[in-house]
């Protein structure tokens, strides 16, 4: 029973991670970003996926015992979504801390 759980534990995680892959491999493909005079530009879009106007990083606890990465990072995150649909707003409204978000630097 152990073996099969641990299996099956891996199998998920396996799963999770194949389709925040592809998660994000459809969102950058619809965005279209292009580099222009040494500035990133969208020619597209995404429901889920805007550009970050500012990020700052305001807390980093030390590893826990036997670590190496930090125990926990808080940041500040800004972002506009003035030109969206108002269903597309309230979705991005909706976020609250814990939320997972995935930042991507292109």
């Amino acid at each position: 029973l152990p073996d099969y759980l641990a299996r099956n534990f891996s199998l998920f995680r396996l799963e999770a991670t194949y389709q925040i892959r592809e998660d994000l491999k459809d969102a950058l493909a619809r965005v279209r970003a292009v580099e222009r005079e040494g500035k990133v530009h969208f020619q597209g879009w995404a429901r889920m996926a805007v550009p970050v106007s500012s990020f700052a990083v305001t807390e980093v606890r030390p590893p826990n015992l036997g670590q190496d990465c930090p125990s926990s990072v808080t940041a500040d995150l800004e972002y506009h979504v003035g030109g969206f649909q108002p269903q597309i707003k309230m979705e991005w409204d909706e976020l609250r801390q814990h939320d997972v978000l995935f930042l991507l630097t292109i």
